[in-house]
């Protein structure tokens, strides 16, 4: 009788532990994009063309016009790098004419990295 009264203790708690068990499915949410329309890029500077990774793609060398403040002139040679589809500069100096007191405009070669 003891032995019999076990199994049915055993399988009636065995029966509550699976009839109890809860399922909570995860859902995962993909975050909200703004649909601004523009992506966003990263150019990242390189003091040579040395020390850029191997494997990566030289797009060209880039020359934009020199602006009233220099930050728009960096600005706009960022843009210019990610228009042409790259995420690294190299080299980027100041282009200046003999006798003149401003620099002309800012140059830089533009690179896909791997």
């Amino acid at each position: 009788m003891k032995k019999s009264l076990l199994w049915v203790g055993i399988f009636g708690f065995g029966i509550a532990v699976l009839a109890c068990r809860t399922h909570i499915p995860v859902v995962v949410q993909k975050p909200a994009q703004e649909s601004t329309g523009r992506t966003t890029c990263s150019v990242r500077d390189y003091a040579s063309a040395v020390a850029l990774p191997s494997g990566s793609v030289d797009l060209g060398r880039l020359e934009i016009p020199r602006q009233e403040e220099e930050e728009n002139t960096y600005v706009m040679l960022h843009q210019k790098v990610c228009d042409m589809g790259g995420d690294a500069l190299s080299g980027m100096r100041w282009e200046v004419e003999l006798g003149q007191p401003k620099p002309r405009a800012l140059s830089a070669n533009a690179w896909k990295l791997p």
